[in-house]
């Protein structure tokens, strides 16, 4: 769920709005939070509560689907394993104080 709110607020920091997005998940919990708009967690449903607000305050829409894992480009990054520099977004979104807890730099 945190990568998601990295995601969407890597599109609002490329100053992106009226916009539909399509995320794609290897997480099936992701998945189903997200269409359901809650989560059993506490700390998932925090952050999904964030999500649904920065989709509304930006007028960001989504279709969420699911790839395998093995499909998933975002999961060798999710590892620590990135790609090179001129490779990877240039609009790093800033991190809020709820996420911080859960986030290291690895630059």
């Amino acid at each position: 769920m945190i990568a998601v709110e990295l995601a969407l607020r890597a599109v609002i920091a490329a100053k992106m709005s009226s916009v539909h997005i399509v995320l794609r998940s290897d997480n099936q919990g992701v998945i189903g939070a997200l269409a359901a708009g809650r989560s059993f967690g506490i700390q998932e449903n925090n952050v999904l509560q964030h999500i649904l607000q920065l989709f509304h305050d930006h007028d960001i829409w989504f279709t969420i689907v699911y790839v395998p894992s093995a499909m998933n480009i975002a999961d060798a990054p999710s590892r620590g394993e990135l790609p090179p520099r001129e490779e990877r977004f240039e609009f790093p979104p800033p991190i809020p104080k709820h996420l911080r807890d859960f986030i290291y730099s690895v630059r």
